[in-house]
């Protein structure tokens, strides 16, 4: 096994999506490809369906490029859809399943999305929207009965019985994710088949994945982290895991997500930092449910030294931090299975280059804090008719992340923080994340957030709000800031402290920031701040 990294080689064709689990389809056709909630499908079901509804999609007029918008919870329908799109050379425009009306409206006006295809539950959310989307041509209702008129199943019925193959290049376009767009408007992310194939190869490569591996993760299907797992599973004959549809609509259950592990076998686990919390704060955790995972790991937000403190005294196992980015398609740093360092997210994974930079496009010195840079063929081809946007962040070949990171003499990276949310005090800039992780310290402290707020003095002070493990025992700031005196600068230490009995999350279980500052304000008029 130790060798096997050295004899990869890329099949031929294999760039294209739907040939990414060729291997497993012609080896074990009927393993299980993939579980989502209580349905599972083999990789023979996986391919039938694909073609099946990649004619269904050819016979209501969908070809190359033409853009197919995919809104739906966690189902195996949106997975056989988004391989129909990749088959026929149509774009699959994921759309979070969290995304409301006037976001959708402005979505797939500006994806300029010709078909959409729609779960019943979130079709009241789009219902009404055709007349102010001109380039949407047809709903259809994937699980509506067959006498709904606009089911699904009666194209899929009349699907013709074949279909010419289509022609395409690597460079083709194969999907669109559009950002949170929590402090502008979303961005259309655009990957093509080679960029997302690369995405996936390079995980593989990087974690040795095999046919044994059985990867669960908590994201939902309509995120970009999902496909770097669905995909990367595909490729090695592996199998993947996700939840059900009910998870879109209710909170994380970290009791059914523990449960799953030791049901299914399951050997790598990925959460964000908010949901493993809720794990290791189960009160039935076990950890014996643990025993067939080899891998557990942490993306989508800023991770607390003490989340992996916890999980190493609870489990017995190191909990790794991976960073990530839509527009790379897949993990840009990770670090193997050992005892991270707090922050420590590693090295650059297979085929990746990685750089740090200051204001001026310089390298860093080690230890010194820069902008991570990234250059890999697995970066998006920008973002979807946005041109000013995709200048600003893709730069001769290298993306620009936003996320700052210093590197050991090792050679390995230490997360810092975001450009964005840098809180810059008197001229010298404070990472919130830093911050956090020294309150998260307490033993009194469930969970924190920092944020930046007006100073007529020195432009900005540092606010926390604290989530106490016991709400009725609140320490005093007074306690909170000596405890922090020998942890951090006194700059860094907050001014204002507030109490909250939770954090604003978005709908991928991330620290909200933008809801973080309006909490704020809210807490500090209540206190007559």
């Amino acid at each position: 096994m130790e060798s096997k990294q050295q004899s990869w080689e890329v099949p031929p064709e294999s760039t294209r999506l739907t040939n990414m689990y060729r291997t497993a389809l012609q080896t074990t056709p009927d393993k299980t490809a993939v579980i989502v909630g209580d349905q599972q499908c083999t990789y023979r079901k996986l391919d039938e369906m694909a073609e099946l509804y990649g004619r269904a999609l050819t016979g209501i007029g969908v070809a190359k490029d033409t853009v197919v918008g995919i809104f739906m919870p966690d189902c195996l329908e949106l997975i056989w859809l988004f391989l129909a799109c990749n088959r026929i050379g149509a774009i699959a425009n994921m759309t979070s399943a969290f995304t409301q009306t006037e976001e959708f409206v402005y979505e797939t006006g500006s994806s300029q999305t010709a078909v959409l295809l729609v779960h019943s539950k979130l079709h009241p959310i789009v219902e009404n929207i055709q007349k102010r989307v001109p380039s949407l041509q047809k709903i259809f209702i994937v699980d509506a009965p067959d006498e709904h008129p606009l089911a699904w199943s009666r194209v899929v019925a009349q699907a013709p019985v074949c279909m010419t193959p289509t022609m395409l290049t690597e460079e083709q376009v194969a999907v669109i994710f559009y950002t949170s767009g929590s402090t502008a408007k979303p961005k259309g992310v655009t990957h093509t088949h080679r960029s997302f194939f690369e995405a996936a190869y390079n995980l593989v490569v990087s974690r040795k994945h095999d046919a044994r591996d059985i990867f669960a993760m908590s994201f939902h299907l309509s995120h970009c982290a999902a496909y770097r797992i669905l995909l990367s599973m595909f490729y090695c004959g592996g199998t993947s895991i996700f939840y059900d549809d009910e998870q879109i609509f209710k909170k994380f259950d970290a009791g059914a997500f523990i449960k799953s592990l030791k049901k299914y076998g399951v050997t790598h686990v990925l959460t964000t930092p908010s949901q493993w919390r809720q794990v290791l704060g189960y009160s039935h955790l076990q950890k014996e449910e643990f025993t067939t995972v080899r891998y557990l790991s942490c993306a989508g937000d800023a991770m607390t030294s003490d989340l992996q403190r916890e999980t190493k005294e609870k489990l017995n196992m190191p909990l790794s931090v991976v960073l990530g980015m839509t527009e790379c398609g897949s993990y840009i740093l990770t670090r193997e299975v050992v005892d991270p360092l707090p922050g420590e997210i590693g090295y650059p994974i297979h085929a990746t280059n990685v750089r740090l930079m200051d204001g001026n496009d310089k390298d860093v010195p080690k230890g010194e804090v820069g902008q991570i840079i990234v250059q890999t063929a697995a970066l998006m081809r920008g973002y979807w008719n946005d041109s000013a946007n995709t200048a600003a962040v893709l730069k001769n070949g290298w993306l620009y992340t936003g996320d700052l990171a210093r590197q050991d003499e090792r050679g390995s990276y230490f997360f810092v923080g975001r450009c964005k949310n840098t809180i810059i005090r008197g001229g010298g800039n404070i990472a919130p994340e830093e911050v956090e992780d020294a309150i998260s310290k307490h033993p009194a402290v469930k969970n924190c957030a920092v944020t930046g707020v007006p100073d007529a003095k020195y432009g900005q002070a540092v606010a926390a709000v604290v989530v106490l493990a016991d709400p009725l025992a609140s320490p005093p700031p007074g306690d909170l800031t000596e405890f922090l005196t020998p942890l951090i600068a006194a700059r860094k230490i907050p001014e204002h402290w507030y109490f909250a009995t939770e954090l604003p999350l978005n709908s991928v279980a991330k620290l909200d920031r933008k809801q973080l500052a309006e909490l704020v304000r809210q807490l500090a008029a209540k206190q007559g701040e």
